[in-house]
């Protein structure tokens, strides 16, 4: 009886995922071209090279806050393609591509604008 117990009670733990399945974060962090952080900037993600360059379809978007940085929670296990502004400064032309992004590990990114 404590056989058949054991092997039930095995079974039915091993049917679900144990796993920490936590969804992806990124953190973003904005600096000038002074290595300065940038607070109040607005940092927008896209899925796609075309979305970011019509500024169309954002995944999602957030402000640096007032270490220069934004992190972004409930990601997909993507790439993503990152448009930073505050006023008539911007991230084109450098860097705006984040490599796809896995559950474990720090996600961490520094983005310059000018």
């Amino acid at each position: 009886m404590k056989y058949l117990l054991s092997i039930t009670l095995y079974v039915l733990l091993s049917s679900f995922n144990l796993v920490d399945t936590k969804p992806p974060k990124a953190r973003i962090t904005v600096v000038d071209e002074n290595n300065a952080i940038v607070t109040g900037a607005t940092v927008t993600l896209f899925k796609t090279f075309a979305d970011y360059k019509a500024e169309s379809n954002p995944v999602t978007s957030g402000t640096t806050n007032e270490k220069g940085y934004v992190q972004f929670t409930n990601l997909t296990e993507d790439q993503y393609f990152v448009l930073v502004e505050k006023g008539d400064r911007n991230n084109h032309g450098g860097h705006n591509h984040i490599d796809k992004l896995r559950q474990k590990g720090k996600h961490r990114f520094e983005i310059m604008i000018n």
